[in-house]
């Protein structure tokens, strides 16, 4: 199993988060990531808050070896011709370490104080379906021209193109119609963990829609690589793990059945035992959400007792 970091770039200074993607860097994750929005994503609105696209490019530069992106891009921020060409540089800055993760958009409160218009959700999915033709069809050999309802490119040169020839493409959600798309246009997919969270039955029977779509279409579902991030709590001192995650229950604000779902909690051996289970349910890539204030000190624990048993799942 693959493992990455995913850093909210909220309420965290530059160092701390270049600290920690250094760390991921050097100890061997697979991965690092960060999100995209324009405000604050939890707690208060007015909450510090870095831009996505500046960020990445910044962590990429600084790191060596850890493929990154976003869980993911707002196709609604940015016109994907925009898009296509930002993630092409930093493809280059990286040496070919990008990864584009990206969906529909959905965040109403950016949106409205940003005046950035917000479709509604079958219109949304639309969009992205054309988002995703001209972004290949722009990192592709010569130039582009494209007529949909919603973009409209015309012998459009890009140049320079993908490092690797292609830069892959991470769709994030969970809807019926993202399923599909998945199945047609995807090389990663990312499963959110939302209101509800994430447990092995809500993985399992999206991986196996994902499966099911690909066989409609006669595509190995195998070709698709499926990921998703909880926030991790790990520690041999039971008492001080549980104070952490009470701190994290408290500041989320849920019930513990739902605070519950949206974390892998407890002593080594057990992380690694839980996280080996999301691996039989279809599980390939697992990024650790780190929560400022809540469990950076968990990533140092996770590597030094759990990250090789856990890539060697």
């Amino acid at each position: 199993m693959k493992v990455g970091i995913f850093t909210g770039p909220q309420l965290i200074s530059w160092s701390e988060i270049k600290q920690a993607w250094l760390h991921a860097d050097a100890a061997g994750y697979d991965s690092a990531w960060t999100w995209d929005h324009l405000v604050a994503l939890h707690g208060d609105l007015d909450d510090s808050h870095y831009e996505g696209w500046t960020l990445l490019a910044a962590l990429g530069a600084l790191t060596d070896h850890v493929q990154i992106g976003h869980l993911v891009t707002a196709n609604t921020l940015r016109h994907p011709a925009l898009l296509a060409n930002m993630a092409v540089t930093v493809d280059h800055i990286t040496g070919g370490r990008v990864v584009v993760g990206i969906g529909t958009g959905y965040y109403a409160e950016e949106h409205e104080r940003y005046g950035i218009p917000l479709p509604d959700k079958v219109t949304r999915a639309a969009m992205l379906q054309e988002s995703v033709q001209v972004l290949k069809g722009l990192w592709a050999p010569g130039r582009l021209t494209f007529k949909g309802d919603y973009y409209t490119i015309t012998d459009a040169p890009a140049s320079p193109k993908p490092v690797n020839g292609k830069i892959p493409l991470l769709l994030g959600g969970a809807g019926e119609r993202m399923l599909k798309l998945v199945a047609r246009e995807a090389d990663l997919w990312n499963l959110p963990d939302g209101q509800y969270g994430i447990d092995l039955e809500r993985l399992k029977t999206k991986v196996e829609q994902i499966e099911r779509n690909c066989d409609a279409i006669g595509r190995d579902p195998g070709e698709i690589e499926k990921s998703m991030s909880l926030t991790l709590f790990v520690d041999t001192d039971a008492a001080a793990l549980k104070r952490r995650y009470d701190a994290f229950h408290v500041y989320r604000g849920w019930d513990e059945a739902t605070t519950r779902r949206h974390v892998v909690l407890g002593s080594p051996d057990e992380v690694v035992e839980e996280l080996a289970a999301y691996g039989q349910a279809g599980l390939d890539h697992f990024q650790i959400h780190l929560v400022p204030g809540s469990n950076y000190e968990d990533l140092q624990i996770f590597t030094d007792s759990c990250l090789k048993q856990v890539q060697a799942l």
